[in-house]
């Protein structure tokens, strides 16, 4: 530790104990508060530059040795130590430095406060402590019962203890009070050959579970007991698992977190770490299912939960995930109260239409969209959800509806049926399907024939999102107008109606990929070649002809958007400062905006560029091009133009901090770094252009580049930009010189006329 004891017995990190954004270290030797050997706990959580720095520190009147063992779980804190009263022990463990008592801290807003002092009794006596865990406030604390620490013949005793509140049916009467826990049982194994393990117990509890480490004897074994409920009590402990190490090593280890218990055994032949033994707390968790009908990612969307506290919790699907992408939710608080899940940005997203989602809780499966919103209830004695309200849920089977493969014929209402339809009140709209099948027969060669070519396999199927798709939208992806698909042994033609303009195709198999449906191919628009699944190309309607445009396929898409690079503009000002940027201060600006932009966005970037500084009354105004090998995580990246805050932080404490080169950044000047703007940038690259498609000036005609040819040839086109300057700067001249001619003739001719 250093700060309360120089000698190297301190202690300090003996155990830990890591919640989020929270740090507990025990340090049972270190001397805080008299008496001597007092111990602590130190609590470090994160400050704003994102570094760890000590909060508090933990100590217990009349608590010895205090932080020998330490848990931590939600708000509960516990720290076993030596009780220092003149009290008894148990018989034969009267050792100086074993624990005996368990100190309860609670959170409350940013600090732990103490709230009890939990001392395990065998009849009279203290018994020593070899464990403590806490699980949301369930407390285990694990004693040798009437072993000794030489012998290791006695069972292992298990001391549960709940709070006294109303989540566990335990609320006192009378007036409110500071929390207090309270003993339901204690736990032991009904087989007493089942001795205690050498190499500690090392309890967990993980939902409605908890295990610890036993031996036969022979072997390690784990022991569990479980419960129904978050406030019934559990099972008597029994014996599921074998870790294969002998009774006499003491190399095998137990944790959990909130899903899963898991064991690392080491024998003499290999260090194993288990398959986790997940609990069945999370059986009762949803299941998660996200999924996008073109394979090429949600983009800036991300399916977001909100907990009753208001805590978000976010997913989202890129295009190299697995599609569909399944996963557990489980609540990190386990507060009772409703939790409401939805789309977010799935209206700002391109193509929007093609993001979908499914939630299980318990044996039914919900299905929504961009416009659904489902709340599910968590139970907390139980421990399980239920749904809620709800709104726009989609049906849990699709169905197959018939669309026409010939054109429709032109309607005629003749004045008679108006003015009956006039008097009949109200009406409504038919409804269309907003996925129409195909049939056989049609038109032939008609580009508004939408045709699957060679069909190996059913489009359609009744699962959600699991059927062959195509969707024609506009360029931009922010308006459906048309969508369908193929049944069964169905020849698969529609006819599409369009009016003139701009257009998009995208084709995409849904959540069947790798099926045989990858083998399909389709046509419209008068494609002379069969086309593959999960293709997209844009096409335009002139005088109702159709014209293709470029091809783009789903994984061209994914590979443009997560692995070329990925360009950031920042601008920042630096206060104070008043003159330009040296060498060393770009340098030193460009490493400091790379560790800050590390943390925020969890991406370090590969290379900064100062594109310009500009000086003013406030300080220097600074421009950066941040370049980035992969794009960053897109809700990170969201999050950091929202609020440039904490970015600003870490790059001030980089640049001007007390362990930066403060005094040389700017000569010592600045007195403040800010980030003003951050934004997605685009980098063109002319290494691939195809020079000849460019004319020059005296064509009168610019053209944009041909994308059938390519060319590597830099210097050519450096050559020919230059070349079109100096062309529009000697027009430019012949203009101005005739600009000045004429404005002397006129001034010319106003003289004479005076």
């Amino acid at each position: 530790d250093g700060k309360h004891r120089l000698d190297s017995s301190a202690a300090f990190g003996e155990s830990i104990a890591a919640k989020e954004e929270t740090l507990a270290v025990g340090c049972q030797n270190c001397n805080t508060s008299a008496p001597i050997y007092s111990g602590a706990v130190y609590v470090y959580k994160p400050n704003k530059e994102g570094r760890w720095s000590e909060s508090q520190v933990l100590s217990a009147p009349g608590v010895l040795f205090l932080g020998e063992q330490v848990a931590m779980h939600n708000n509960v804190l516990l720290a076993a130590g030596d009780d220092s009263s003149t009290f008894s022990r148990a018989s034969l463990h009267n050792f100086e430095n074993v624990a005996n008592s368990v100190v309860v801290f609670e959170e409350k807003g940013p600090k732990f406060e103490q709230r009890q002092v939990l001392t395990p009794r065998a009849g009279g006596n203290r018994e020593s402590i070899t464990g403590v865990t806490v699980f949301d406030e369930t407390i285990a604390i694990t004693t040798m019962g009437s072993d000794t620490s030489a012998t290791f013949t006695q069972r292992d005793k298990v001391y549960v203890y709940y709070p006294m509140n109303k989540r566990y049916g335990l609320e006192p009467k009378g007036k409110p009070s500071p929390q207090q826990w309270t003993n339901i049982q204690i736990l032991t194994t009904d087989t007493s050959t089942y001795t205690r393990y050498a190499g500690g117990p090392h309890t967990s509890i993980s939902g409605n579970e908890l295990q610890y480490l036993t031996t036969d004897a022979t072997t390690a074994k784990i022991a569990k007991a479980t419960r129904t409920c978050q406030s019934c009590k559990f099972s008597a402990p029994a014996l599921t698992a074998d870790t294969g190490v002998a009774v006499a090593q003491t190399d095998s280890v137990l944790t959990s977190d909130a899903s899963a218990f898991y064991t690392f055994q080491r024998t003499a032949s290999a260090d194993l770490l288990d398959t986790p033994d997940f609990n069945n707390y999370e059986d009762k968790c949803l299941n998660i299912m996200l999924a996008d009908q073109y394979n090429d990612g949600w983009g800036i969307a991300s399916l977001v939960v909100s907990s009753p506290s208001g805590r978000e919790d976010r997913f989202t699907l890129q295009c190299t995930t697995e599609n569909p992408h399944l996963f557990k939710y489980c609540p990190s608080t386990f507060e009772g109260g409703k939790y409401h899940i939805h789309i977010d940005k799935g209206e700002e997203t391109p193509f929007g239409w093609e993001l979908s989602y499914q939630v299980a809780a318990g044996s039914s499966w919900y299905v929504g969209d961009r416009h659904t919103h489902i709340d599910f209830l968590w139970d907390e004695k139980y421990q399980d959800f239920h749904i809620g309200a709800s709104k726009g849920l989609l049906p849990q089977i699709d169905t197959c509806e018939i669309c026409d493969p010939n054109k429709p014929a032109a309607k005629h209402r003749s004045l008679s049926n108006l003015r009956s339809l006039h008097h009949k009140g109200q009406t409504s709209s038919p409804t269309m399907s907003q996925a129409p099948t195909l049939v056989s027969s049609g038109n032939g060669d008609m580009w508004n024939e939408f045709s699957i070519s060679t069909p190996t396999a059913a489009w359609f199927s009744s699962a959600p999102g699991a059927s062959a798709k195509f969707m024609i939208s506009d360029p931009k992806g922010k308006k459906l107008h048309r969508s369908g698909t193929g049944c069964y042994s169905v020849a698969s033609k529609c006819w599409v109606e369009l009016p003139d303009g701009d257009y998009t195709i995208r084709v995409g198999e849904g959540i069947r990929g790798g099926s045989t449906l990858s083998s399909d191919t389709w046509q419209f628009c008068g494609t002379s070649n069969p086309v593959v699944m999960n293709t997209a190309f844009e096409f335009s309607i002139v005088d109702q002809q159709c014209y293709v445009g470029v091809f783009t396929p789903a994984s061209y898409t994914c590979t443009k958007q997560y692995v070329s690079s990925f360009f950031l503009n920042v601008d920042l000002l630096l206060s104070g400062g008043a003159a330009s940027l040296s060498s060393s201060d770009s340098a030193n600006l460009n490493n400091g905006l790379s560790e800050a932009l590390l943390s925020v966005v969890g991406t370090a970037p590969t290379s900064s560029k100062i594109t310009s500084q500009k000086i003013g009354s406030d300080g220097v105004t600074v421009s950066l091009r941040v370049e980035f090998q992969s794009a960053p995580d897109l809700t990170a990246l969201d999050n950091f133009a929202r609020d440039t805050s904490s970015a600003s932080s870490l790059l001030k404490y980089e640049l001007i901090g007390s362990q930066s080169l403060a005094a040389k950044f700017l000569q010592g000047e600045v007195s403040g770094v800010t980030i003003l703007s951050a934004s997605a940038a685009e980098e063109h690259d002319f290494s691939s252009i195809d020079e000849s498609s460019f004319h020059t000036v005296a064509d009168h005609v610019w053209k944009t580049a041909s994308i059938e040819q390519e060319s590597n040839n830099f210097n050519e086109y450096a050559e020919y930009v230059a070349e079109g300057a100096y062309a529009v700067v000697a027009v430019a001249a012949v203009l101005a010189v005739s600009l000045f001619v004429k404005r002397a003739v006129s001034k010319t001719k106003e003289e004479v006329v005076a």
